[in-house]
């Protein structure tokens, strides 16, 4: 009887010491999966921060790159004007827009609030790009016939004409990059947050 009641103790003394060595052992996945997701989380808030920042810089040096054109090539005034407008009001868009939906803070709320105002960015996200790229192209249809008009033979005027439709393919290429990437940012901070959620 002594032997049995001895023997289940030594058993029960293993299998506590199991049971703390397995309990070590999920403590430190748990610690190391964490700081993974923190890891991920903070890449993914750094581009959409990054984002707004380029797009920030990048609508003065577009400006300036008009004004320099416009002085250097003495280029009638509507064209500078018109592309003007368009930096200017893409450059308040935006601001307002990340303004409206800053990263930082929507995710300073509950889990559940953030993942709904992550979501929200997403969904407005896509209007803004619409609302970009339809500026974009009502320019660009400004500016084809008028650029097609100023050169003095057809050739010369299908070669510029050529050009702009190239330039305007490899900004959309390089948009819709942008944006997947963006997009797939701000999934990845609501998987994260559902993660955490749960």
């Amino acid at each position: 009887m002594m032997n049995e009641e001895l023997n289940c103790s030594e058993e029960l003394k293993q299998l506590k010491e199991q049971y703390h060595t397995l309990k070590q052992d999920l403590d430190k996945q748990k610690i190391v999966n964490d700081e993974i997701m923190k890891a991920t989380f903070k890449r993914n808030v750094a581009v959409i921060e990054r984002d707004k920042i380029i797009s920030n810089i990048a609508a003065p040096i577009a400006m300036a790159v008009v004004i320099i054109i416009t002085i250097l090539k003495k280029i009638p005034l509507y064209y500078p004007i018109v592309a003007g407008s368009l930096i200017v009001f893409l450059f308040v868009l935006n601001l307002v827009f990340y303004k409206k939906y800053d990263i930082n803070r929507m995710l300073s709320c509950d889990v559940l609030t953030s993942i709904i105002a992550v979501k929200q960015f997403k969904k407005a996200y896509f209007r803004y790009l619409i609302i970009v790229w339809g500026a974009v192209l009502l320019v660009i249809m400004y500016f084809i016939p008028r650029i097609y008009s100023s050169w003095s033979t057809p050739t010369k005027a299908m070669c510029a004409v050529a050009l702009l439709i190239l330039v305007i393919i490899v900004c959309l290429g390089i948009e819709y990059l942008n944006s997947k990437t963006i997009i797939n940012a701000a999934d990845e901070i609501v998987s994260t947050l559902e993660s955490y959620e749960e």
